[in-house]
């Protein structure tokens, strides 16, 4: 049956060009796992699913910071969608830990209440 919890993911760094290469691994994550559970493996031909969970790069006013979100998959919890969300969420931070870049997973909206930091530099 399912609950709604929502899981996003927030990453910060100094170096505009270095965060732009790992948000583009983190949309290849995202890209592969939902076309592996639609059956769909080619995501050459346009299938972008990280376009629609990934914003693009913010930079802070100060200090030359720069800032991605990955939001949620939107999928109830134990449905496809979300299992391809937490499969996609893991392989992102195990990515994120061996960048140097700040970032923090979070949980939210549970329908149990209450909000956690799940995994963070």
């Amino acid at each position: 049956m399912g609950y709604i919890k929502h899981n996003a993911i927030v990453i910060t760094y100094w170096d505009d060009k270095k965060l732009d290469n790992i948000r583009t691994k983190c949309c290849n994550i995202i890209n592969k796992e939902f076309a592996a559970e639609i059956g769909d493996l080619d995501v050459s031909v346009g299938r972008d699913f990280a376009s629609n969970m990934v914003t693009p790069i913010l930079q802070a006013k100060v200090n030359s910071y720069y800032t991605f979100f990955i939001g949620p998959d939107g999928s109830k919890e134990e449905w496809g969608a979300s299992d391809c969300g937490d499969r996609s969420r893991e392989k992102i931070v195990k990515l994120l830990a061996q960048t140097g870049c700040d970032f923090a997973e979070i949980s939210y909206g549970d329908e149990a209440g209450g909000a956690r930091i799940l995994n963070e530099s």
